[in-house]
């Protein structure tokens, strides 16, 4: 799924010239990290997507957010959130460095 919503990473949104490849990605993750916290906290879908359904690459954080299991112990929730974190980092810094 990240693969499909790559080219948001481009949005003109996101693209303000002052920012480093970097501080997009870190806040890109840091998006996915509260998405991903508030999946394994039992948000409800619906409402964390209602706020950013216009977004593609936002949308698509929340989409492979849920995709996801939510665990019970709090050992594996964190563990989960923190490699969600990384993964969207990854993707996105991999992402800008191919432009």
């Amino acid at each position: 799924m990240k693969k499909l919503i790559l080219a948001a990473l481009f949005l003109p949104t996101l693209a303000i010239a002052e920012d480093t490849d970097f501080e997009i990605c870190q806040s890109i993750s840091n998006y996915a990290e509260v998405v991903m916290e508030s999946r394994q906290l039992g948000a409800d879908m619906a409402k964390t997507y209602e706020s950013v359904k216009d977004d593609p690459l936002m949308s698509g954080i929340v989409r492979d957010a849920y995709s996801s299991p939510q665990y019970t112990g709090e050992n594996f929730q964190k563990r989960r959130i923190a490699s969600f974190k990384s993964d969207w980092f990854l993707t996105c810094i991999n992402a800008r460095k191919a432009k």
